[in-house]
């Protein structure tokens, strides 16, 4: 049925658009931008959104377990944590 809603190439547009205002968001926040990578400086793109707690915690604890030491919470999380 034509005009019945969003096509998938206009959702698609829409996804891509809240994708970038997020790293934007995050670029002005915390000075860094999200997109690209720390090693080799090249352009990243986002994959997914992880927000199952319990989904993150495994993820968490398996990286933690392998001494996976680029481990932590964006930056001042520390005086945050410290401070409550």
């Amino acid at each position: 049925m034509a005009g019945s809603g969003p096509t998938e190439q206009d959702q698609s547009s829409d996804s891509r658009a809240l994708r970038r205002r997020w790293a934007e968001m995050i670029k002005r926040v915390y000075e860094v931008d999200p997109l690209v990578c720390p090693r080799c400086h090249g352009e990243m793109r986002i994959i997914a959104f992880i927000v199952d707690e319990a989904v993150i915690d495994k993820i968490l604890s398996h990286l933690a377990a392998k001494g996976d030491h680029r481990l932590r919470g964006p930056p001042g999380w520390a005086d945050l944590e410290a401070a409550s």
